[in-house]
């Protein structure tokens, strides 16, 4: 209380004078600990001389707001230890917590996400090989990895928030012959640069990395977005990145990756909705797919851009040409080379920010092969981008809808005429 703080104060500062009462005030408090522990064993944090209060109900505002009004009326640090339970007052938060792990709107559609269509996959390659370990940094239903967690817990491995840990054992998992894939959203995946470039690609292992969440993360903002993963892939050696367009292309190049010999990213984003319209090609490494043959403009598109791409074409009345990458690392370079001589634009459309991204690789390509062809690129501009309602509310504001694509690609071609 209060009253008991303010009179220990005056007590100690009465007889704390000199050295005798500083060692008796001393022996006073190990007095008081030591009685303490007699009846209750102290806090961990208590062992290092800090004042600790809990647990306390969270969920009892008053009992709450009297804790957070005694740790306000001390002069010195205490931990006051809140405990709380996820989704509380919800029945549906209680029951299924991971799909509340932040509050968005319920979803009424019944699409396969992409986290599921990995977690149904490599279930099943994984029943067929027990070299392949599913490794996650405390994300096992966000990544999917949950179907192998609850039916193969031998070839799971949750690490806990230690992305750096996760990288460097999928390497000594490698070199002890395993097949390790790990999921690791792609804002987190920064953590871990280091770990993929030294103890992964610099010894060129076989490891297959699934990037979540790459592109918006529209509700989480900023600290979220997986926006740069683009760029601090594919300037590592002997790396390989994908992005497919749907959940059929991300099945396919899940199985294509487990024959590789080297580091493989798959970015994708499971907030997304994915177009399966369109038939699936045969993925063959390092092949773009052609989706539309045109004329004069050619839109070059990653994931979920294709649909983008798709509208774009639109606008522009359908004579633009739209092909599907695939490969960022490696890049198609046959293809490129007919298109810079069948067209006379190419745009490049991504969910990546313009530094370094997939945009930045096409021109680098035509630069070194001294291939004169305008690339006009799309993708986020050189800032932190915002939290939104949802990723189309953030493409209007940053002008990469499909309208204003069209509009700025049409501008493009005006001024190249005069």
């Amino acid at each position: 209380s209060k009253l008991y703080n303010s009179a220990i104060r005056k007590i100690s500062r009465l007889v704390g004078k000199g050295k005798v009462g500083a060692r008796l005030c001393k022996l006073c408090r190990e007095m008081k600990f030591a009685l303490k522990d007699f009846f209750l064993s102290s806090s961990f944090f208590e062992k290092y001389g800090l004042r600790y209060f809990g647990p306390v109900d969270g969920h009892n505002i008053e009992q709450l707001e009297n804790y957070l009004t005694l740790c306000k009326s001390t002069d010195y640090p205490v931990l006051l230890h809140v405990k709380t339970i996820k989704g509380k007052g919800n029945d549906s938060a209680s029951e299924f917590p991971d799909k509340f792990h932040s509050i968005s709107p319920l979803r009424s559609d019944s699409q396969m996400r992409m986290n599921h269509v990995l977690g149904q996959e490599l279930l099943k390659l994984a029943r067929a090989d027990k070299r392949i370990i599913g490794v996650t940094a405390a994300m096992a239903n966000g990544t999917g990895l949950a179907y192998l967690r609850d039916n193969l817990p031998n070839q799971y491995l949750d690490v806990g928030i230690a992305e750096e840990h996760a990288v460097t054992m999928c390497a000594g998992l490698a070199k002890a012959g395993m097949r390790p894939v790990c999921i690791i959203y792609s804002t987190f995946m920064q953590r871990a640069f280091d770990q993929l470039l030294h103890d992964i690609c610099l010894q060129n292992l076989p490891v297959i990395f699934c990037i979540e969440r790459a592109g918006l993360a529209a509700n989480d903002g900023p600290t979220h977005h997986g926006l740069f993963d683009i760029t601090y892939t594919r300037c590592l050696p002997n790396a390989v990145v994908m992005q497919p367009r749907n959940t059929a292309e991300f099945q396919a190049m899940i199985r294509e990756a487990m024959n590789y010999k080297n580091p493989i990213f798959i970015r994708y984003n499971s907030a997304y909705n994915y177009s399966n319209n369109l038939p699936v090609a045969p993925l063959k490494h390092g092949c773009a797919e052609t989706l539309k043959q045109g004329c004069d403009i050619c839109l070059v598109a990653l994931g979920k851009f294709i649909d983008s791409a798709i509208k774009v074409d639109e606008y522009l009345g359908g004579k633009c040409g739209i092909v599907n990458a695939r490969f960022i690392k490696p890049l198609d370079r046959n293809l490129l080379l007919a298109l810079a001589k069948e067209y006379s634009l190419i745009a490049s459309l991504e969910d990546n920010v313009l530094a370094g991204g997939f945009g930045s690789a096409l021109m680098e390509y035509y630069n070194e092969c001294d291939i004169n062809v305008p690339v006009l690129r799309f993708g986020w501009p050189d800032c932190f981008v915002e939290h939104g309602t949802n990723p189309e509310i953030l493409q209007d504001t940053y002008h990469l809808d499909p309208k204003s694509i069209a509009e700025r690609i049409s501008a493009y071609k005006k001024s190249m005429a005069k």
